[in-house]
Formats: structure tokens, sequence, C-alpha cells
């Protein structure tokens, strides 16, 4: 009985469907957990630079074609915002990622630091700047 009254009590999104209910936004992709890839933040920021063909990597590249694909052909999107409610959640992870997909595609890509409190992306790109 506690269990089930628990279950009821929660409303983390747990999977896409439940996603789908819960508000009118295109569901892009998910990303899924990268603690075996890499151990490090900075590690984690670079994955799909420094493993392209990882399961991750994969999953950018979905999101980057489901957000082509999201927009109209006559009025290609230009502007991406990448934000959460809540600190430690990866938006400066999926920044870095999304960027370097998009740059991979030949895309026009820029990735701009707006995170006053806690600047990263600088931090995590500093010794790679062989890619860009």
């Amino acid at each position: 009985m506690l269990a089930l009254f628990l279950e009821y009590l929660d409303s983390t999104v747990k999977n896409c469907r439940r996603h789908r209910g819960l508000c009118k936004v295109t569901f892009l992709g998910y990303v899924p957990s990268a603690k075996h890839e890499a151990k490090t933040e900075k590690e984690i920021d670079l994955l799909s630079f420094k493993l392209p063909h990882s399961r991750i990597a994969e999953a950018y590249r979905s999101i980057r074609t489901s957000i082509i694909f999201s927009s109209p052909e006559d009025k290609p999107l230009k502007t991406i915002l990448v934000t959460s409610t809540s600190p430690q959640e990866g938006k400066t992870t999926v920044s870095i990622n999304l960027g370097m997909v998009f740059a991979h595609a030949n895309e026009k890509t820029l990735v701009v630091e707006a995170d006053m409190r806690k600047p990263r992306i600088t931090h995590s790109l500093e010794s790679e700047t062989s890619w860009v």
C-alpha cells in the first residue's frame, strides 16, 4: 500500500511517454548515462569528440537530427538554448556535445558560455583547441 502511495506521489519523468503526457513540447531524444565511458566532468563534456562511435555520441547525433527536422524548411533554426531549472542537470555537457555534433555536420556553430555563476565550457575545451 505504501509503495503504491509513493508511486502516486512521484511526479518525476521517467520515460518519453510520460513526458508527452505532461507537456506539449516535442521530445527530441535522450542521452544515456556516461558513467562507464568517462570518469570526470571534462571527459563527459568531450565524449562526442573523443569517442565519436560511442552510444553517447550517437544519442547527440540523434538529437541533432531531431532538432533539424523539428524546424520548418523555409525557416531553419539559427539559435538553440539549453536550459534547466536546477544546477547539475547537464546543461554544459549537452551544450558542448551538441555544438560538437553540429560542427561535425558542417553546420556553422558557436557555443556561448553564459553561466556567470560557474562557467565551465572554457575549462572543458582549453586543452582541445585543435578541433576548434
